[in-house]
């Protein structure tokens, strides 16, 4: 029979919780890690924009998961500088 004590029981349940939260993350993760590929990127250098730190991983957030990406790749692709009207980063190109 296996006894536990106190500080192993608390290592089993952080290492449970660490295992879960990477679950929950990971199939996020690689649209996440292409984030200088997202749309709001693209168009902010191309009117020489720059964010700060805080400011700027908002803007991937909202960017990210936003539904109109593709409509923002299309506009992007026929030469736009801004995005498309529902862009929850349009505050940014006014």
């Amino acid at each position: 029979m296996v006894t536990l004590d106190t500080s192993t029981l608390v290592l089993v349940v952080l290492a449970a919780g660490l295992i879960g939260a990477l679950a929950a993350v990971m199939p996020l993760w690689p649209a996440m890690r292409g984030g200088r590929a997202l749309p709001v990127w693209t168009f902010l250098r191309r009117r020489g924009t720059a964010l700060e730190r805080v400011g700027a991983l908002q803007a991937e957030l909202r960017c990210e998961t936003c539904n109109a990406k593709l409509r923002c790749k299309q506009a992007l692709a026929g030469g736009a500088d801004t995005p498309p009207g529902e862009c929850p980063n349009g505050a940014l190109f006014r």
